[in-house]
């Protein structure tokens, strides 16, 4: 759409932005059929992946300069500079970022007509004395962008988190996916000695690579038994294959809570879990229980399990010695 071959620009938009920069160009007082005439050329693509490489090469020749358009992230430009860069053209393109690297497209917030027209003109400053109210209508009101003051997340108030995740002074901590991953932004953490999260399943995997290069001796690795029911325990299992020396602190409380408290698919009571971890090879399995009375003389233990109240366990209130998965 618009301008003959060796249009001065071309954009390079999709789905609905295809609508917000026809609006944003009627705004500035250039019609769809006025394209033409301001040197505008507009490549509307049906599927932004794969691009089709002889359309947007037989595109980018046809125009001096190319802008892409597009919601959030630079998906489409990052894929039109690779097809471009193969079919060694030369054509500059924009999109993010203008020639200097400042912001042009906005990647944040609502990209609509109001949003493109400042980028239009930017690029075509011709447009700048047309700007005002739209066709037809008012000039919509925006409201200014306020900077809201920074809270560090936290635990919900009686949330076991609160404590379980507490490790013994000068531990070496790894996190995850969960909301156990709140101890990364808690202010009594500061200073804390952690690992990077890992992806949802991973949790301790690195520390397979690591531990043989490391000075550091042990690592206790916090996993949610959402995570260890579903993908977990073949953390667990490779940790065994290994051998290296880590503590896995298994935090139990029966929910999904991070997504709204939903139910654990397939999610084992804890004397059963401790027999599935025996099973894999684990040697040390310790149970810390807010009331280890409510299990009864009839729960079926793996081998070995030492069960201690939440006050009295000395693996929570001080380093125990390093015990390999």
């Amino acid at each position: 759409m618009g301008a003959a071959p060796g249009a001065r620009l071309g954009v390079v938009c999709a789905g609905k932005t295809y609508f917000d920069v026809l609006q944003a160009f009627a705004d500035l007082g250039v019609s769809a059929g006025e394209l033409a005439d301001a040197g505008v050329r507009i490549l509307k693509l049906g599927m932004t992946y794969p691009l089709v490489e002889e359309t947007v090469t037989e595109f980018a020749a046809s125009v001096g300069e190319l802008v892409v358009i597009e919601e959030k992230r630079p998906f489409v430009e990052t894929r039109l500079r690779g097809v471009l860069h193969e079919a060694r053209s030369t054509v500059p393109v924009l999109g993010k970022r203008d020639r200097s690297g400042e912001t042009l497209v906005p990647q944040a917030g609502e990209l609509d007509a109001s949003a493109v027209a400042p980028v239009l003109t930017r690029l075509l400053p011709a447009l700048a004395p047309r700007v005002g109210a739209p066709r037809g209508g008012t000039r919509r009101r925006t409201l200014p962008l306020v900077q809201p003051p920074s809270r560090s997340p936290g635990y919900c108030s009686g949330c076991p988190h609160n404590r379980s995740t507490v490790v013994p002074d000068g531990a070496l901590v790894g996190g995850g996916v969960g909301c156990h991953g709140i101890m990364y932004f808690e202010a009594r953490n500061r200073g804390l000695r952690s690992l990077p999260p890992t992806p949802m399943g991973a949790e301790g995997v690195p520390w397979t690579g690591l531990a043989p290069f490391v000075a550091e001796p042990h690592v206790v690795q916090n996993i949610g038994d959402g995570t260890l029911s579903h993908s977990g325990t073949l953390a667990v299992r490779a940790s065994v294959a290994a051998g290296v020396d880590i503590t896995f602190k298994i935090l139990y409380n029966a929910a999904v809570a991070m997504t709204g408290g939903q139910d654990v698919t397939g999610l084992m009571d804890v004397p059963a879990m401790t027999r599935a971890l025996h099973a894999e090879g684990v040697r040390k399995i310790v149970v810390c229980a807010e009331d280890p009375k409510r299990y009864g003389r009839r729960a079926r233990w793996a081998p070995g399990v030492e069960v201690h109240g939440a006050t009295g366990c000395p693996r929570c209130r001080r380093s125990s010695g390093a015990s390999p998965a």
